[in-house]
Parts: structure tokens; C-alpha cells; sequence
């Protein structure tokens, strides 16, 4: 009789001690969970890893329905400036845009003017364009990854619901992506303002080396026409007297300086006009595709930006742990 109710003993001490087990372990990764007693649904509780392969996922198929908004968009804030060219090429070849860019160089005004004569305007519409591609970006990943959870969840046999912790943390999904590395911030760092700035610095020493030939290869063209609008202009003066001839040397001068300049603007136009417009489109089409290339990859990296600001894993620990 002790050995029989011995053995019972230890039995009962079996069993309850798996059930304590079973029910401290909760529901894991590797379990079909049976349901709640009276027939409620069998939940399911995916490894950590398996909703970073989700998340990602998800994050990849929203990228790519995002793409050909990002080129367009950027395409056609750049459009802006390709179209301010051609005003610009005209306003550098004449007399006043020559002096006025000379006193830029010097001044170190240049980058200043180029970048309000060409690119007026694009930071708002580069911003604008960014929160619009922000909002589709996150409208398609929450919706690819509610897609990806009814995959995860049919493709576990015999079982109906997420467990409420799971549920949580893809509840909270696409308010976490709407926060975490918006492409507003990467267009604000990389794009709009700092572009532009990029871009004007850069034209602006292609101008001012332009300004600085020009001015140089001027100095023996208007020695030869000052001199000789200067005796012109005082043997003409020179019928009225000594200060007839004076104020005919002076304004003969102004007058051959002045001609030397539009000679030369005009010179300089026939010949180089094309190649200098060709070089400014050039130099928006490169900083256009860097544009392109950074907003892409801003977007690209959102997953992971998303798991190392906040793993997966943590989110699951109990709070103060």
C-alpha cells in the first residue's frame, strides 16, 4: 500500500509540475498552442527574428512602390532650374551681369545671387515633395505588413489570433515608421537648402573664373580703345577750347571702355555661350541624381533605422526589466 500510493504521489507531483511548466513557458514560436479551454482561439506568438523579417519586408515592398515618386518629384524640382538657365546665360553675358558677378566674386556674393537667379523657390518644393512621399511611404508599409502578418499567421497550422504582446508591437508599427528617420529630415540634411548651397558654391567658382579670365582678357582690348577714344573724343572737344578737349578725352574714354565691354560680352557669347549653358545643366543634372541617390537610401535604411532605434526583443520584456 505505501509503494502504491507513493508512486501516485510522485505522479501527481509529475504532472503538476509540467502544467506549472507549461503554463510559466506561455506560448513560443514553436508551438501550434492549443486553445483556451471552452474553445477559445489557439494564439501565437512569433519569434522576435520573425518580425524583423516582416518588418522588413514590409518596408522593402513600400520602398519600391515609392521609387518612381521619389525620381519625379526631385526631376521636377530640379526642372525649375534648368528652365532658369537659359535668363541666367543671358544676364552673364552682358555688361551689367559682368560687372555685377565680378563685385559678387569679389564680394563673395556670388554663390548668394546664383543660387536666388536659378533656384528660387525649390527648397519649399523639394520639402513639400518630401512629407507628400513620406505619407505614401508609410500608408504602403502598413499595408504590406498587415499583408505579411496574414502570411505569417496562415502559413501557422492551427493557429487563429497573435498574442496580445505581438498585436502591441504591430499596432505601434506604422506610428514608430512615421517618426523614425522621415524623409523630411534627410531632405532637410541633404537636400533643399544644403543642395542648393552645394550646387551655387560650385557654380559660382566656374563663374567667377569665367568673370576673372574675361576681366583679364580685357586689359589690352580697352588700353588700345581707351587710348584711342580718348584722342578722338579731345580732338573733338578740342573746337571749343582746352577743357573742351579734356571733357572729350574723358568721355571718349568712358565711351571706348564701355563699347570694348559690349565687344567683348558679345565675342564671348558667340563662342562660349553654349558650352557655359551645357556646363550649368550638367552640374544640376549631378547634384539632381545625388539628390535622387540620398532620398533613396534614406528610405531604404527606415527598417533598420526603425529596429536599431527600438529591437524587437526589447519589446517584449516586461516593463522594468
Amino acid at each position: 500500500n505505501i509503494a502504491f500510493w507513493s508512486t501516485i504521489a510522485v505522479l501527481a507531483l509529475l504532472s503538476l509540475s509540467l502544467v506549472g511548466w507549461v503554463a510559466l513557458r506561455g506560448p513560443t514560436a514553436s508551438d501550434a498552442q492549443t486553445g483556451a479551454a471552452g474553445g477559445g482561439p489557439t494564439v501565437y506568438r512569433p519569434a522576435p527574428t520573425e518580425l524583423e523579417r516582416i518588418l522588413r519586408a514590409a518596408g522593402n515592398s513600400a520602398m519600391e512602390s515609392v521609387t518612381p515618386a521619389i525620381k519625379a518629384a526631385v526631376e521636377e524640382a530640379f526642372m525649375t532650374a534648368h528652365l532658369a538657365v537659359p535668363a541666367y546665360a543671358e544676364f552673364h553675358y552682358s555688361v551689367l551681369g559682368e560687372y555685377t558677378e565680378l563685385a559678387g566674386a569679389v564680394l563673395g556674393r556670388m554663390e548668394s545671387e546664383l543660387s536666388t537667379r536659378l533656384f528660387g523657390g525649390m527648397e519649399e518644393q523639394l520639402q513639400a515633395a518630401a512629407a507628400r512621399i513620406d505619407t505614401a511611404y508609410v500608408a504602403a508599409f502598413a499595408t504590406e505588413l498587415e499583408r505579411q502578418t496574414g502570411k505569417m499567421l496562415a502559413a501557422t497550422p492551427e493557429v487563429d489570433v497573435l498574442d496580445q504582446a505581438t498585436q502591441a508591437v504591430l499596432a505601434s508599427m506604422e506610428q514608430r515608421m512615421r517618426v523614425t528617420a522621415p524623409l523630411a529630415g534627410v531632405a532637410a540634411m541633404t537636400g533643399g537648402a544644403a543642395a542648393i548651397k552645394v550646387i551655387s558654391s560650385a557654380m559660382a567658382k566656374k563663374v567667377a573664373t569665367t568673370v576673372a579670365a574675361k576681366a583679364a582678357a580685357k586689359g589690352v582690348v580697352k588700353t588700345v580703345a581707351i587710348s584711342g577714344g580718348a584722342g578722338t573724343g579731345a580732338a573733338v572737344g578740342l573746337t571749343v577750347g582746352p577743357i573742351g578737349s579734356l571733357l572729350g578725352g574723358v568721355v571718349g574714354a568712358i565711351g571706348a571702355w564701355l563699347l570694348a565691354d559690349v565687344a567683348v560680352v558679345n565675342i564671348d557669347e558667340y563662342f562660349n555661350r553654349e558650352e557655359f549653358e551645357q556646363h550649368l545643366h550638367a552640374m544640376i543634372d549631378a547634384e539632381r541624381d545625388r539628390m535622387i541617390a540620398d532620398w533613396t537610401a534614406g528610405l531604404r535604411d527606415r527598417p533598420e533605422a526603425l529596429l536599431r532605434d527600438q529591437p524587437l526583443k526589447d519589446l517584449f520584456a516586461p516593463a522594468g526589466k
